[in-house]
């Protein structure tokens, strides 16, 4: 699918240009992108932002015979008038490379979806690709030109026909250097923002010093006066600005650009486009990076591309690495936060440049908000829980709530596919589950109901052999990839036959429902750690409308018990117990203690991999019992068996002065062990030194073993009593 921005070419009379119906398609990575430009004022800025050449090339495209096409004179005209207007921001426009010129009947009358047969083999890396046919469309509509906001290819596309002024190609450049329309982020929609903007906390392109604007589209003068009346949503009259390059104003007013959009301007040029091959005035410190926005642990690879630099000094903000001199260093970051970096360039007439940029580095929480789903989506409500998230790429039709007419009070969320009207398809929407917590189940079952009738044919003839489709998956590694885990479209979607007009629901019948289990192996072994994205996608054709209700994400919190859990050592200070634990989905174990038969109380918590622990009971204690159990944030396993009920204050060493194991070291093919106490064995057990349970020889005074029985090694022999005593003697085989 082409990710452009479309700008439609349309005529006032004969002979005035529009701006009108300019079809942007955003992508969830660019508008992420454009979150992150850190601005700083133009009047403010420090000597590391001096005058910048931006590098372009100039394809101009004629018919075969070589007539038609821009008259070559005039790239030098729209060179000048676009370095006049950049220039507040210290930028200008140069040709990187001679004006090239292609004979061609099949790209003169270029079509969007020629595209990459046109640039694909043309592009030159490390200038911008601006390519003029005598017309250009997308299908049946006529454009004026397009491009793409960063990050991107490096092309704007122009009809000669809206080359007579810098208008377009003005703002095509606004588009690629990140401004947005003044009225917004939407194609042919109108702000929601005030007149007033109050505090600038909602703004329809992201900027405060432009004017509120409800669409120029048609509403201008050829006196360059706007005539609309549209009020904003607190009943003030609009008062925008016709004479904006990123406006719907006629080609001939727009002439300028705001001071805030300067600031983007230059951002977009230094953070988003700064692998070009720019041109600074005069010694400049300047330098680039990769993934630098990202969540923790983040790791940033940083280039020094200050040209003429003898030596350098790097400050890194909050990285583990805070200084260096080399020229491409690897920075990691640890902690959630924005960070400034500082470049210090020197050269050999000991010029000094320092550029710095604050909040470069934007080291995000992959666990910040966790939620543990507990109960189902009914979408009951007038609006999605705040853990549910849509993705409007394209800021068009969309996921919506919605009342079913066969169930009164019934609600569901549903996608306008039948009525989704774009220049190109497929269009992609999500709906997105954020930040579910896997880090203590084993699985999660997915379940959800759907309905949708397929349609073979829609507005669009072209598209009879594509199809609706929905997915299932999950995003991982930090919301950097996606997994689809369940998908279905066209007919294998539907869930009714036969339905040949707009879809809506009229039984439960129409409905299907749909059950996956995920084990959390699984997740874990896709880079997830703590949390877990689920996303619906519905990619459109233009197809019929799909409903989903009913949505329950049901993870399995249990714990298994622990097992084998003992006392491995005794004597009059301390106690070491030791178990087997085979839970994967804990936080840790929880250790309970009764002194003298008194009520279990919790005496401490170890974690996750710990399967030992040494307690010091109380002094003057007479009988100490244990329990332990395994918890997560939502569970506790059952409690093990009660073990080691003991007498303290009487040393382990009185009954071990009973036992004598002879030989010892044993090097022969037996040994035997010899107890002489007064009182009775109840039980004795034999363990290797990791407290693996070898053997348990029937009690009895006098026990004889085969040593061939046993690897060499040192090995512990435990006797409990019939009183509760516990006590141990090592003995050493030696094969």
């Amino acid at each position: 699918m082409l990710r452009r921005v479309l700008v439609f070419l349309s005529l006032i009379g004969s002979v005035e240009m529009l701006y009108a119906q300019c079809g942007t398609e955003l992508t969830f990575e660019q508008e992420q992108f454009m979150e992150t430009l850190q601005t700083s004022p133009v009047l403010a800025r420090s000597d590391d932002t001096g005058s910048i050449g931006v590098p372009v090339k100039f394809y101009i495209i004629r018919r075969s015979d070589g007539t038609g096409g821009l008259n070559p004179d005039r790239v030098d005209e729209l060179l000048t008038d676009l370095s006049a207007i950049y220039a507040p921001a210290s930028i200008s426009f140069f040709e990187g490379e001679p004006t090239a010129f292609i004979d061609s009947n099949t790209f003169y009358d270029l079509d969007a979806g020629q595209e990459e047969d046109l640039a694909g083999p043309r592009d030159k890396a490390g200038l911008i690709n601006i390519y003029v046919s005598g017309s250009l469309s997308s299908g049946a509509s006529g454009l004026c030109g397009y491009t793409r906001f960063p990050p991107s290819a490096d092309r704007v596309f122009l009809a000669m026909g809206c080359t007579n002024d810098v208008a377009t190609i003005a703002h095509e450049l606004g588009h690629y250097f990140t401004l947005y329309h003044t009225h917004g982020k939407s194609n042919n929609g109108t702000t929601d923002e005030l007149v007033s903007r109050v505090n600038c906390e909602i703004l329809g392109d992201d900027l405060c010093d432009t004017a509120a604007d409800p669409n120029l589209s048609g509403r201008v003068s050829g006196s360059c006066q706007y005539t609309g009346t549209a009020i904003d949503g607190e009943g003030k009259l609009f008062v925008p600005d016709p004479t904006n390059i990123m406006s719907y104003s006629l080609n001939r007013c727009m002439n300028w650009l705001t001071t805030g959009q300067l600031d983007r301007t230059r951002a977009g040029l230094e953070q988003g486009r700064d692998y070009l091959n720019l041109q600074y005035d005069g010694f400049t410190a300047r330098f680039t990076s990769s993934g630098r926005v990202g969540c923790t642990p983040l790791t940033v690879e940083f280039e020094d591309r200050t040209v003429g630099v003898t030596s350098r000094v790097w400050t890194f903000q909050g990285a583990i690495l805070e200084t260096s001199f080399s020229a491409n260093p690897t920075v990691n970051y640890t902690e959630p936060g924005d960070y400034k970096v500082i470049l210090e360039a020197r050269n050999s007439a000991g010029d000094v440049s320092i550029s710095e940029r604050t909040a470069y580095v934007k080291a995000e929480d992959p666990y910040k908000d966790i939620v543990y789903l507990d109960e189902e989506e009914n979408f009951m409500t007038d609006e999605l829980r705040e853990s549910w998230i849509i993705y409007n790429q394209d800021r068009e039709e969309t996921f919506s709530i919605v009342n079913v007419s066969f169930d009164d009070g019934s609600n569901c969320i549903y996608m306008p596919n039948y009525s989704y009207e774009a220049a190109t398809f497929p269009r992609m929407d999500a709906l997105e589950i954020t930040n579910v917590s896997i880090r203590e189940f084993r699985s999660v079952v997915l379940n959800f109901n759907y309905a949708y009738a397929y349609k073979s044919e829609g507005v669009y003839p072209e598209l009879v052999e594509r199809f609706d489709t929905l997915e299932l998956g999950y995003k991982y590694d930090c919301g950097d990839n996606w997994e689809a885990i369940w998908r279905k479209g066209g007919e294998d979607l539907s869930t009714v036959s036969g339905q040949a007009g707009e879809f809506e629901p009229s039984s439960q019948s129409d409905w299907t429902n749909i059950e996956i289990e995920l084990s959390q192996q699984e997740l874990v072994g896709k880079g997830n750690s703590e949390v877990l994205n689920l996303e619906f996608r519905n990619i459109s054709y233009n197809g019929n409308n799909l409903y989903i209700d009913n949505v329950f994400v049901s993870p399995d919190f249990s714990l298994e018990n622990v097992s084998f859990f003992r006392v491995v050592t005794w004597d009059q200070e301390s106690v070491e117990l030791r178990w087997f634990n085979p839970n994967t989905n804990e936080l840790g174990t929880q250790i309970q203690r009764s002194i003298d038969g008194a009520e279990f109380v919790s005496i401490d918590s170890v974690g996750v991999d710990v399967t030992e622990y040494l307690d010091d009971p109380p002094q003057g204690a007479k009988e100490v019992s244990y329990r332990i159990a395994s918890y997560n944030s939502v569970a506790i396993s059952e409690l093990s068996d009660v073990v080691s009920q003991v007498v303290t204050g009487i040393s382990e060493h009185v009954y071990a002065n009973d036992l004598v194991i002879s030989p010892n070291p044993v090097e022969g093919d037996e040994f035997r062990m010899d107890y002489s106490g007064v009182v009775d064995i109840e039980q004795i057990q034999i363990y290797d030194m990791s407290g693996r349970h070898i053997m348990s020889p029937t009690p009895s005074r006098s026990v004889y073993l085969e040593s061939s029985r046993l690897e060499s090694g040192l090995y512990l022999v435990s006797y409990l009593l019939e009183n509760g005593v516990v006590f141990s003697k090592k003995v050493l085989i030696n094969h």
